[in-house]
């Protein structure tokens, strides 16, 4: 219970944040990252997909996006949503490294992969 008290912390944050500004995508991006951390996997991908009602392109809800299809086995989405970071970032960006990672682990295991990278962390 207590391990999962940070992620709890955050969701009251966050919440409060997008209640103050239903247009804040980061908001969005990290209450959908602490319902992951929490196993509530259904309603972080609500959240990830409110961020890109607000904008068509989000880094942190992209990569994170891309890690919770890891964790659901679906392989092809995390593939899609690298590919996309791959286009945005020609030069890297952090978590882009860390995801393509997950996805050669879930490759090579032929399964599902936990990936708790938090883009900026």
């Amino acid at each position: 219970m207590r391990q999962n008290f940070p992620a709890r912390l955050a969701l009251t944050h966050y919440q409060r944040v997008i209640d103050r500004d239903p247009e804040n995508t980061d908001g969005w991006s990290q209450n959908g990252f602490a319902l992951r951390k929490l196993g509530k996997l259904e309603q972080a991908a609500y959240f990830y997909y409110q961020v890109f009602e607000i904008v068509l392109f989000h880094l942190g809800a992209k990569s994170r996006l891309g890690a919770l299809n890891l964790s659901v086995d679906q392989l092809h989405k995390a593939v899609e949503m690298a590919e996309i970071l791959e286009r945005a970032c020609p030069d890297g960006y952090p978590e882009l490294s860390a995801l393509r990672q997950a996805i050669e682990t879930c490759r090579s295991s032929g399964g599902a992969v936990k990936w708790d990278k938090q883009p900026g962390g």
